[in-house]
């Protein structure tokens, strides 16, 4: 059985998405980690069209249509469990697929970096320095702050000073919650990721929640994948 090293682990979902929540059930019993899941299950702003043109016409931040729907819920999960003392937390999107080993991954998560503040679980594309790293498996540096060209909130850990660099970024620029990652990469913020991706997006199998029209086509690990030879597709699958 997994065992995760963090406080409280959320999985987000949308009530309508029944099908993302059976799927996410299966890979939780699978690893059994069900029992330590905290399901957050949301319904969609009944105003997000109403805000996001408030909010555009103010030139009040950058937060639009989906985008403002998906941040806020990470931000509430943050915000309240920062408020309460909670020291690690996970949150998992709901159509986030681990990598379906349970020795593997408790490997990577029994030997964190001492000083992590933000652990990118699941990765996108990013950097040709990034891509070299998670292409080398079989390196013993199983985590590293290699630079990112792209982050995504499939599935991701915050330790405590994480969580409150997160809220103080959101608080003072009203940005969407995976800009944070992108600036501060390297100069504010201990983020790290694996050398191998722990978990994947698969938004081709159950239907992208933000990205639209052509952006939509361009999701999945198919494409944020493209340029890692070794992946098993297969071993993300439950």
């Amino acid at each position: 059985m997994l065992q995760l090293p963090f406080e409280e682990i959320y999985c987000l979902n949308l009530v309508e998405r029944t099908d993302r929540y059976k799927q996410q059930r299966l890979q939780y019993e699978y690893l059994g980690i069900l029992n330590n899941i905290i399901f957050y299950r949301d319904v969609r702003h009944p105003f997000v069209n109403e805000i996001s043109s408030f909010l555009r016409d103010n030139q009040i931040g950058n937060l639009r249509g989906a985008a403002f729907n998906c941040t806020r819920n990470h931000y509430a999960i943050i915000k309240s469990a920062y408020l309460r003392g909670v020291e690690s937390i996970m949150i998992i999107e709901d159509d986030n697929q681990f990598y379906k080993d349970p020795e593997t991954l408790q490997t990577y998560f029994d030997n964190l970096p001492e000083d992590w503040e933000i652990l990118r679980v699941n990765c996108l594309r990013g950097s040709r320095e990034e891509m070299q790293f998670n292409r080398d498996g079989n390196t013993d540096k199983l985590w590293d702050n290699v630079e990112t060209a792209m982050w995504g909130t499939g599935c991701y850990a915050l330790s405590r000073e994480g969580m409150r660099k997160m809220i103080e970024w959101i608080d003072s620029r009203y940005d969407a919650i995976d800009v944070p990652l992108f600036y501060y990469w390297k100069s504010k913020i201990k983020m790290y990721i694996p050398n191998r991706p722990l978990g994947l997006c698969f938004p081709e199998l159950t239907g992208t929640d933000i990205c639209e029209g052509e952006a939509a086509s361009l999701s999945g690990p198919q494409f944020y994948y493209k340029d890692i030879k070794n992946i098993d597709l297969s071993m993300y699958q439950y």
